[in-house]
């Protein structure tokens, strides 16, 4: 009797782990859990480009583009679009790198292609358009001299061979190894061309966006208070088999994000309607910090001053402005945070993986406030104190980050003045769209001090370090009359001309009808209204056959290539010439400095890690002496769940993998008929 219950026990048991391995039909009514989770406030736009202003748009944009490799969690690059690849020398003596892609399609069911690649990585490079992004290409063939605007963005070295390979010539033999991290970027992944040059706001409405991750937004629009993120169909999926499971790659069938306040947020969790929660409110966090999962972020909170405005232009008020900042008050306030010891935060990689540049070049900048040194600084500036707005965004972390320092530089006679900054709703060809206003000034420099998430880019930390220096600040001035309007409305990065490989220019974008200003996301809830709604999955053109899909190897890292050998190269900065219609532009902030951009360009020229590395720990204390940003904190992702959600996986730059995440008992949270998604 007992061998006969326990042999049932085992049958019920293999029964619930293979219902468990069950794979859901093209045709199932179920298409499999809808799980609701709560990473952050509101973001504004997915538009990768701008994912190093906003550390939230980081933890959204990982689970809708995939590049050519991801960065694992313990940070070694995988394969991911990238099949394979090789290297070589051609007949002229370049050395270059081709890329195979592995196939997939985009969530409109059109394949991803090499031409997807070349469009996004020569936006970044176009002259006018502003990306801190570009110098991780600086060292392809014309990259540099593409940026200057000397020549046209189709010399660029990197082409479409074939449709699903990407052929990219060099200016000198590379670490590869370098490259490839670089590759890694969530700021590298492929872009169409189609969506990104129909309009100037593509990524802040989801009718308007096509990814190709293993989710897309089925419903994306600032102010609704939610956005979904349903499973592509596309991902990798061979769409001729008939029998093929809709779950084969990416296992929930929505990731639902409600965008409520903190505190909702809380409290939606503990009663049960949230599975997963990443943004705790900063009274809580005392209470949670042991349950919670934390991970640091890369992402430094971080005071860009305007160095072409008084007091701002004067470096000992700028020291003064820092040296007054208890850094360590400030990270155990927030909790899930570190004091900053430098412009490159803890994570990045000296010279290879496992080495620590933050620890190398130790601490820059300290953790406690030194009020008497500040104040002997601001008196030897002849400056008594004044006042100027700080601009940040309408978050938690901000105003508490606000209010800080407002009080921190109030005992040097400075008053501040707080200014949220949401976005601008209008309408675009019938769609709404959202400036997001903090982009907007950062770029255009209006601003006198500003409050960013400096989010790290990349493992190396030359991406972190090089666009303070005039030739890699990652944008140019328009020098033949035609360039930015300063009182334009517009983003002045997205001035530039959208070209294909033939040079053709994309589609005018028509007017538009502009909305009011919002001071924060609360207020554009209301969007205009539209004609139709739009579709968000259209299905592929059936003029082509679908093509056949093999599972990517993820897994897997890339095969590694040793650097051939080299000096160190002369550095590429572009010739003057008279002739040039374009002029690098100094960062954001409108530092420069001729010492730092020489060394940024030795450091450039420097092919071995090792000595690069110690020019850019030179370059490191430089900067942390003239200060043109302040920075403040790091970031700590944390996160609290439940037991009924596994399979969230890590990624180096903290934002969490859901593909393989499942969900107990998921039919809970299913709609009802008539239900609502809002949380009010």
């Amino acid at each position: 009797m007992k061998r006969t219950i326990a042999l049932l026990i085992t049958v019920l048991m293999l029964a619930g782990t293979f219902a468990g391995c069950a794979k859901i039909r093209q045709d199932a009514e179920d298409k499999g859990a809808e799980i609701p989770v709560y990473l952050s406030t509101e973001i504004y736009t997915l538009d990768p480009a701008y994912a190093y202003l906003d550390e939230a748009s980081v933890k959204i944009l990982g689970l809708l583009y995939e590049g050519l490799f991801n960065m694992g969690a313990d940070g070694k690059p995988e394969k991911a679009l990238c099949k394979s690849y090789e290297t070589g020398t051609d007949r002229d003596g370049n050395f270059y790198m081709e890329f195979t892609l592995n196939d997939t399609k985009w969530n409109d069911g059109r394949s991803v292609s090499a031409n997807d690649f070349v469009f996004a990585w020569k936006r970044i490079l176009e002259p006018e358009f502003t990306s801190e992004a570009a110098n991780m290409l600086f060292d392809i063939k014309n990259a540099r001299a593409c940026k200057d605007g000397l020549i046209s963005i189709d010399d660029l070295g990197v082409v479409a061979s074939e449709a699903k390979v990407i052929t990219v010539t060099f200016e000198r033999p590379i670490n590869v190894d370098t490259f490839i991290e670089y590759l890694c970027s969530p700021a590298l992944v492929p872009l169409r061309e189609d969506k990104v040059g129909r309009m100037d706001d593509w990524g802040s409405y989801y009718a308007t966006l096509a990814t190709n991750g293993p989710f897309y937004p089925k419903n994306f629009e600032p102010g609704t208070g939610l956005l979904i993120l349903e499973r592509s169909i596309y991902y990798y999926r061979d769409m001729e088999s008939e029998t093929q499971k809709l779950d084969v790659y990416v296992d929930p069938y929505e990731l639902k994000f409600y965008i409520v306040s903190p505190e909702k947020a809380l409290e939606m969790y503990n009663n049960g309607e949230l599975v997963y929660n990443s943004e705790l409110p900063i009274a809580s966090r005392g209470e949670y910090a042991k349950e919670a999962v934390t991970q640091n972020t890369m992402a430094t909170a971080t005071v860009a001053l305007n160095n072409t405005k008084a007091p701002f232009d004067n470096a000992d008020v700028r020291r003064a402005l820092s040296l007054a900042v208890d850094r360590g008050a400030l990270a155990s306030g927030l909790t899930f945070a570190e004091p900053a010891a430098g412009i490159v935060p803890d994570g990045i990689f000296d010279t290879v993986n496992k080495t620590s540049f933050r620890e190398k070049g130790g601490e820059l900048i300290a953790s406690s406030a030194n009020l008497d040194e500040a104040k002997a600084l601001l008196s030897k500036a002849g400056v008594k104190g004044g006042s100027f707005t700080l601009k940040i965004r309408d978050n938690q972390n901000d105003l508490y980050i606000a209010d800080f320092l407002k009080e921190a530089w109030g005992e040097l006679g400075f008053k501040v003045e707080i200014e949220k900054v949401g976005c601008k709703s209008y309408v675009s060809i019938d769609y709404p769209q959202y400036t997001d206003l903090l982009s907007k000034d950062y770029y255009s420099g209006d601003f006198e001090a500003m409050l960013i998430d400096a989010q790290a880019l990349s493992t190396q930390a030359f991406p972190i370090l090089a666009p303070f220096a005039l030739e890699f600040s990652g944008t140019a001035m328009d020098l033949s009359g035609m360039g930015i309007d300063e009182e334009s409305t517009e983003l002045p990065v997205r001035d530039a001309p959208i070209t294909t490989a033939a040079n053709v220019p994309a589609p005018a974008v028509p007017d538009v009808t502009e909305g009011e200003e919002t001071a924060g996301a609360a207020d554009t809830a209301a969007a205009p209204e539209t004609t139709a709604a739009p579709e968000t999955t259209a299905a592929p053109e059936t003029t082509a056959a679908p093509e056949t899909t093999a599972a990517p190897e993820t897994t897997a890292a890339p095969e590694t290539t040793a650097a051939p050998e080299t000096t160190a190269a002369p550095s590429s900065k572009p010739a003057s010439d008279p002739e040039r219609t374009f002029e690098s532009k100094p960062h954001v902030t409108g530092y420069n400095s001729e010492e730092y951009n020489e060394l940024i360009d030795r450091a450039f020229a420097e092919t071995d890690p090792a000595k690069r590395a110690e020019i850019l720990h030179e370059a490191e204390k430089l900067l942390c002496d003239d200060l043109p940003v302040i920075p403040l904190i790091v970031y700590k992702d944390a996160y609290i769940k439940d037991g009924t959600i596994k399979g969230i996986k890590d990624n180096y730059f903290a934002f969490r993998d859901f593909k393989s995440a499942t969900l107990k008992d998921y039919e809970r949270f299913k709609k009802k008929d008539g239900a609502s998604d809002s949380a009010e």
